[in-house]
């Protein structure tokens, strides 16, 4: 059975554990064996990676870690905060979703890349873009959503099951 979606997904590949999902989503794409949409996703992700040479710390098996393949080739290069604009606001949407009617009044994005609740981090996201003269060519797009852990090594990180006392299935 296909995913309801238009192309985000349609091609899933799930690994029990990687390095990071963008860097198995880039290395697909440079075998071009990524159709557009497909999603990379793991239950433990051992190196993700962050803005400016972070490490994304993820428990394994406790949240969401996926990297999304797009060829958003209509974008100028100068243009690439509009794609960082629209999965940050998805990611927001979907973290709202999940929070349902116990929803965190307080979640918001810290632009250009961080889901935050309060002043914890609940997300955050990774664009790579590879430029073809002015134009983006193709982007990685790896969002990570802190949903079940319960502990983090800095005291600046929560999770929807924090937020909510409750614990989701993923």
């Amino acid at each position: 059975m296909s995913p309801a979606t238009l192309f985000t997904g349609r091609q899933l590949i799930w690994l029990l554990a990687c390095p990071s999902t963008n860097s198995e989503a880039q290395q697909l794409q440079r075998e071009n064996r990524a159709s557009e949409g497909c999603t990379v996703m793991t239950g433990h992700q051992t190196a993700g990676r962050g803005q400016r040479g972070n490490q994304w710390l993820a428990a394994a098996n406790e949240n969401l870690t996926l990297s999304v393949v797009w060829h958003p080739t209509f974008l100028a290069a100068t243009e690439q905060f509009l794609l960082s604009q629209v999965v940050a606001l998805a990611a927001l949407d979907w973290a709202r979703r999940w929070l349902g009617a116990s929803g965190e009044t307080s979640l918001r994005v810290k632009w250009p890349n961080d889901l935050y609740a309060g002043d914890q981090k609940l997300g955050g996201i990774l664009i790579e873009n590879t430029l073809s003269g002015l134009k983006i060519q193709y982007s990685i797009v790896g969002i990570g959503l802190n949903v079940n852990q319960q502990a983090f090594a800095v005291p600046t990180a929560t999770s929807l099951s924090l937020l909510t006392g409750r614990p989701y299935d993923l």
